[in-house]
């Protein structure tokens, strides 16, 4: 039994390994700090995604498979209810707008079906944009797109477009690490 318990009788390196050891687990450490400090810390920029959701949600709301939404036309059209868009982010942050008309089939604007909301400075960004092709910095980001829909005017049916233009200038930033 002896034989197989030794004593070490040379103890003097292990406050050498003890140190080395220390120090790599202080650079691995730091690395993990730093690594995740820098993930954490980088730039979010979401404003494509958020305008083309925007589009996407009136498209579905407005076009009910090929056909303008029943109430779109009557006077009593609330699109922040019917399209369930929540007026505190839309209107009140001021971060995003839209806007959306009705075109006859050879893209007239019709005299009546507009509808606009939030922050009206950004669709004048986008026309300063879209006129100009100049490439802002600090503008908004736009989208404009159409959906051809079929719609009832007293008692005909007729076909057209539902405009929809969409437009963020909701700026991410840096993510706190703390």
């Amino acid at each position: 039994m002896k034989n197989k318990m030794r004593k070490l009788k040379n103890r003097r390196g292990t406050e050498l390994i003890s140190i080395w050891e220390l120090f790599v687990l202080l650079i691995i450490g730091g690395g993990i700090v730093i690594g995740v400090w820098l993930f954490y810390t980088a730039n979010v920029d979401v404003i494509d995604g958020e305008v083309s959701l925007l589009y996407e949600k009136l498209a579905l709301c407005l076009n009910e498979n090929g056909y303008l939404n029943e109430n779109y036309l009557n006077g009593s059209f609330d699109i922040m209810k019917e399209c369930e868009l929540n007026p505190k982010v839309i209107v009140k942050e001021g971060d995003f707008y839209f806007e959306t008309y009705l075109t006859d089939i050879d893209a007239n604007e019709l005299s009546f079906g507009k509808f606009k909301g939030g922050n009206e400075g950004h669709g004048k960004d986008c026309v300063v944009i879209t006129d100009s092709e100049v490439n802002a910095k600090n503008f908004a980001k736009c989208y404009t797109g159409r959906e051809i829909v079929r719609y009832k005017i007293k008692d005909e049916m007729l076909e057209g477009y539902i405009v929809i233009k969409t437009a963020s200038n909701q700026r991410g930033g840096k993510i706190p690490v703390v």
